[in-house]
């Protein structure tokens, strides 16, 4: 899958999670992020330059203890809770992956 592909995708998956889990008070302008990305990521640019802008706006979702670089999806049940937010921290990994 090339990268920018790669990219639309976990950033679609990390909106729908964000926006079923994340209360909309608090992750309002993470998703407002979000979907900047995606509008970047399906713009008619060169693909370097588009990773360049991801880059940027992605370092813009994880200030310490702000934004989503808490996001956690609680259920009191761990079993659940770990399953519920092991998408969202696979999706992390991978972008980090790419984006570093």
């Amino acid at each position: 899958m090339e990268k920018i592909d790669e990219l639309k995708q976990l950033f679609k998956e990390m909106l729908i999670i964000v926006q079923e889990y994340g209360d909309s008070a608090s992750y309002n302008a993470p998703k407002e992020i979000l979907k900047r990305i995606l509008s970047i990521l399906e713009a008619d640019a060169d693909d370097a330059d588009k990773f360049a802008e991801v880059k940027r706006e992605y370092n813009n979702l994880f200030f310490p203890k702000s934004s989503l670089s808490e996001f956690c999806i609680w259920r009191d049940d761990f079993e659940e809770r770990k399953k519920l937010n092991q998408p969202f921290s696979d999706i992390i990994d991978r972008l980090w992956e790419i984006l570093k």
